[in-house]
C-alpha cells in the first residue's frame, strides 16, 4: 500500500526555498508494503517550485521580501513613485511572491493585468502555491481576484490538499469559506484532504475539517482511510481524536 501524499510542487533544482520555519524541517511519507512494514520513504511536501526570478533579468527578479519590493523605485521621491511597469515582474515571479508571501508583489502583479489562474509550467496556480506556503492574506486577495478555489494542479489536487498539509488551519477555513470541496479527491491514490492533514499530523487542521463536514469513513485507492494514514505515521494525537470524533447527526 503506497502513501504517495504531496508530490513535488515544483522542481527540485530550484535555488531558494520557502522559508520552513512555519512548516518544520518538512514531511515524509511512509511506503508501506504488507502488514504496514515500511518499505521506503519519500518526501510528501517536496521541494519549492523554481521561477525566473534568480536570473537577475528585470522581467523576472522579484525582491527578496514583501517590504522590499519598492526598491524598483529606490531612486524617486517617496511622493513621485510611478506606477509599476506591467513587464515587471513575469507570470513565475508571481506565483513565487504567492508562495514566499511576498502580498505587495502579488497584488502589484494582479493590478498590472496578471492571469490569475495560470497554471505554470511547473503545475501549478499561485493560489496552490499561497495555501501551500500558509499565506492567508495572500489567499484572500487571489480569491477576490478570481481565483478558482478548486482549481486542479498538475497532481489533481485543489488548493486545500495544500492547505492542510501545513499547519495553516486558518487558510483551510479561508478556502472552505469560499467553497472548496472539503471531500475532494485527488493525487495518485485519490485521497482527501482529511487524509493529507492525518498524515501530516495537522491535528487542528483535523479538527477543523471534522468540524466542516469531512467524511472519515471515505478511502483511497488502497481502501485506506484517515485513521489508517494517521496510524500508519504514527501520529497518536490525531489517532486518539479521530475514533473519538462522533459526526452530528
Amino acid at each position: 500500500m503506497a502513501l504517495l501524499m504531496l508530490a513535488c510542487l515544483g522542481c527540485s533544482e530550484s535555488p531558494e526555498t520557502v522559508d520552513e520555519s512555519m512548516k518544520g524541517d518538512g514531511m515524509t511519507s511512509t511506503v508501506t508494503g504488507e502488514a504496514g512494514t515500511e518499505d521506503a520513504s519519500t518526501d510528501t511536501r517536496g521541494t519549492q517550485p523554481s521561477s525566473e526570478e534568480d536570473s537577475g533579468e528585470p522581467n523576472a527578479a522579484a525582491p527578496n521580501s514583501a517590504d522590499q519590493d519598492d526598491t524598483v523605485f529606490a531612486d524617486q521621491p517617496e511622493t513621485t513613485k510611478a506606477p509599476l511597469p506591467p513587464q515587471m515582474y513575469s507570470p513565475e515571479a508571481f506565483r513565487d511572491a504567492a508562495l514566499k508571501g511576498k502580498l505587495r508583489v502579488v497584488e502589484r502583479c494582479l493590478k498590472s493585468g496578471m492571469d490569475v489562474n495560470e497554471i505554470g509550467a511547473e503545475g501549478f496556480s499561485a493560489l496552490a502555491m499561497a495555501a501551500y506556503g500558509g499565506h492567508n492574506d495572500i489567499v484572500k486577495v487571489l480569491l477576490r481576484a478570481g481565483a478558482k478555489v478548486d482549481a486542479r494542479d498538475r497532481e489533481k489536487m485543489t488548493p486545500l490538499f495544500h492547505a492542510a498539509s501545513g499547519p495553516a488551519p486558518n487558510v483551510v477555513a479561508t478556502l472552505l469559506d469560499a467553497g472548496a470541496e472539503i471531500n475532494a479527491v485527488g493525487g495518485a491514490e485519490n485521497y482527501t484532504p482529511l487524509m493529507m492533514a492525518s498524515a501530516e499530523n495537522q491535528l487542528e487542521v483535523v479538527k477543523l475539517l471534522l468540524a466542516r463536514g469531512a467524511d472519515q469513513t471515505m478511502v483511497d485507492d488502497d481502501g485506506e482511510n484517515a485513521l489508517d494514514f494517521a496510524r500508519q505515521k504514527g501520529n497518536r494525537e490525531v489517532v486518539a481524536y479521530l475514533q473519538s470524533f462522533k459526526a452530528p447527526e
